[in-house]
């Protein structure tokens, strides 16, 4: 592979592994990379639509950017609603990939529960 190559490829995989926006001088310095040459490639990465720009100066992975998290990293969430309102009972179950996501709807308590569990 070319240094050129290289750096940009570099730059790409740093931008996309980070949950947040980056500028231009973060990743320099991360990447021991100079920073006009940063900038370029950068502005390549726009144009070729790999990278996202959510407001000027700053650059981020097109991939999760405005997912508000990265994608989910926890076990066993359980967030529980109170719904006095809710005038049924139903329990969904369904597997998104290697997670189940659970829904359960309680006309009895007047709750909401909603769970994530990895896959065992």
């Amino acid at each position: 592979m070319k240094p050129k190559l290289a750096k940009k490829s570099r730059i790409l995989e740093y931008i996309n592994s980070s949950e947040i926006e980056l500028f231009p001088r973060q990743i320099s310095t991360r990447l021991n990379i100079n920073h006009s040459t940063t900038k370029n490639y950068l502005r390549r990465l726009l144009e070729e639509g790999k990278i996202i720009q959510p407001y000027k100066g700053t650059y981020a992975s097109k991939i999760t950017y405005g997912m508000m998290i990265a994608p989910i990293r926890c076990h066993n969430l359980i967030l529980q609603v109170n719904a006095p309102w809710l005038g049924f009972s139903d329990d969904l179950t369904e597997w998104t990939g290697d997670v189940k996501v659970r829904v359960q709807f309680g006309l009895q308590f007047g709750t909401f529960l909603l769970g994530f569990k990895p896959r065992d």
